[in-house]
């Protein structure tokens, strides 16, 4: 994912956990956005945040879920919706409501 300033992408840790990054285009800074993403997952990026989804911590890898989002800027995640994971795929946000799928149906959460 990109926007006119900086790359946003998945790393993959020594634990086998991914952590959210920003990466300048202009300065080649990086910077951690979030301690963990659920990799697997599309995230996407609108003109203020990153939204994505991440495990629930304590539930195993194929536990609930939760989609989240963190400022551009950096700051702590906030959860805003969460449940099973039911076969999750596709992620995109407009200028009032993030939507996302699965197996049947597509759901919208406001941001």
């Amino acid at each position: 994912m990109q926007d006119a300033d900086n790359f946003y992408f998945a790393q993959m840790q020594s634990s086998g956990h991914s952590v959210l990054m920003k990466l300048g285009k202009k300065s080649g800074e990086v910077t951690q956005l979030a301690p963990s993403i659920n990799h697997v997952f599309e995230f996407m990026i609108d003109d203020l945040n990153v939204y994505y989804f991440d495990e629930i911590p304590g539930t195993g890898s194929f536990g609930p879920i939760s989609l989240k989002k963190v400022a551009k800027t950096g700051g702590d995640p906030v959860t805003l919706d969460q449940g099973e994971a039911g076969w999750i795929k596709y992620l995109a946000v407009d200028s009032k409501q993030i939507y996302f799928t699965d197996i049947s149906k597509v759901y919208a959460v406001a941001k």
